[in-house]
């Protein structure tokens, strides 16, 4: 099976925030799964580090590298995907997540109400 974490879960997860479920928990730290982290989550992150909104302790490279995450780039036919989206969600980065998630053919890990309506 492979995943995509949303933005929100990759920084429970850096951060070790309770809000993230033993579940969610158990997949990411699992060597069962690929997990796929978007360039698009780390861009957010950078720019949630800079605005002093999210303090990081590690480096982010560091932590994608030794966790084994492996990195979703963009392409043409996620851009494509993501402009065929209905607009429940306004948010760009959730709407690219969404898009590579379904192109990749792999689950999306969130708990974004909003973002869960596309896959029902």
């Amino acid at each position: 099976m492979k995943y995509l974490l949303d933005t929100s879960i990759l920084i429970w997860w850096l951060t070790g925030d309770n809000r993230l479920k033993t579940e969610t928990r158990g997949i990411i730290s699992s060597s069962s799964y690929v997990k796929y982290v978007s360039v698009i989550s780390v861009w957010e992150i950078i720019i949630k580090s800079q605005a002093k909104k999210l303090k990081l302790v590690v480096p982010l490279k560091k932590v994608l590298d030794d966790f084994g995450f492996e990195i979703l780039n963009i392409n043409l036919d996620h851009v494509l995907k993501m402009d065929a989206l209905p607009l429940i969600h306004k948010d760009p980065f959730d709407r690219m997540l969404i898009a590579q998630s379904m192109v990749e053919n792999c689950k999306l890990l969130t708990s974004d109400k909003k973002v869960l309506k596309y896959f029902n």
